[in-house]
């Protein structure tokens, strides 16, 4: 059947001209969760999506009988098979991948008004005029085109700023803002009472740690934009966890050499009181 398919079909020599969305998608699905709109199956997205989408609701709308007949072998309860007239466009969806008819694709992705990431199949400069892309860009704040292989992809968003390497959601910006000043509460109070009331060293011991993490804090979040936060996070956590083993080690010492104090003070203590009992015996021996 599929032999068959793909002898009726136009299908490109170089099997990479036709895969270039599949690394665009994996990143998008990793980063969002809800509903996945599929416009226009294909041998590559089609079971791609499928297999990745299995905890999530994907829905391929089709009109073309040959590759309606193909995605049909992959509708379970959570991916749904649907014909083009059917499309929801004002559903919110987490991802809508637009690669069907040439001549509704400009016009059927700004119709996702409620869609949080929108992926474009074939946007080199060459074919945007013909396919409707270049009345899209205008109506979306963030945009970012992958151009590594033909045909390019490119994505779009009014929600997630997709123009920087790692696709940080908006929100997660605000998040991580708001973590950073609870951190800085917190921890603030925290020292401000150990350096109070707990006992030497440990008074000392709690401010450092917190001062360390504060310039570590500050370092990563406010000299760049908080979007790359959790690149630069990833690129420090080796000197972290040797600078946190250091810590460790240098207060296991300080608490054993604090537990060797005490021992020895202990037995000093034993010793004055057997001195002080043997020389009360010897007085009481001499009188008695």
């Amino acid at each position: 059947m599929v032999n068959t398919v793909l002898k009726k079909m136009r299908v490109a020599q170089n099997d990479k001209q036709m895969s270039s969305h599949l690394p665009v998608l994996l990143k998008a699905i990793q980063m969002t969760t809800g509903d996945v709109c599929e416009l226009g199956a294909g041998f590559y997205s089609t079971p791609f999506l499928h297999w990745l989408c299995r905890e999530r609701k994907l829905i391929s709308y089709e009109n073309n009988p040959d590759y309606f007949h193909f995605a049909k072998r992959f509708q379970t309860k959570n991916h749904r098979v649907r014909p083009m007239e059917s499309i929801e466009f004002d559903r919110h969806w987490a991802i809508v991948f637009i690669d069907h008819e040439m001549d509704r694709r400009g016009v059927d992705a700004v119709k996702f008004t409620n869609a949080d990431l929108i992926i474009l199949h074939d946007t080199q400069p060459e074919l945007q005029k013909a396919y409707g892309y270049d009345k899209v860009w205008s109506k979306f704040k963030f945009r970012r085109d992958f151009t590594d292989n033909r045909p390019h992809v490119s994505i779009v968003s009014n929600t997630i700023d997709v123009t920087n390497s790692q696709m940080v959601n908006t929100q997660d910006q605000t998040k991580w803002a708001e973590i950073s000043k609870m951190f800085f509460v917190v921890g603030s109070t925290i020292s401000i009472i150990a350096l109070i009331f707990s006992p030497g060293p440990y008074n000392y011991l709690i401010p450092v740690i917190y001062i360390i993490a504060c310039i570590l804090n500050y370092v990563i979040y406010s000299n760049r934009k908080t979007t790359l936060f959790k690149d630069k996070l990833s690129k420090l956590l080796p000197y972290i966890n040797r600078s946190k083993e250091t810590l460790i080690n240098k207060s296991r010492l300080i608490i054993e050499k604090a537990k060797e104090a005490h021992k020895k003070g202990m037995s000093k203590s034993i010793q004055l009181i057997k001195k002080y009992s043997l020389v009360k015996n010897t007085i009481r021996s001499w009188f008695l």
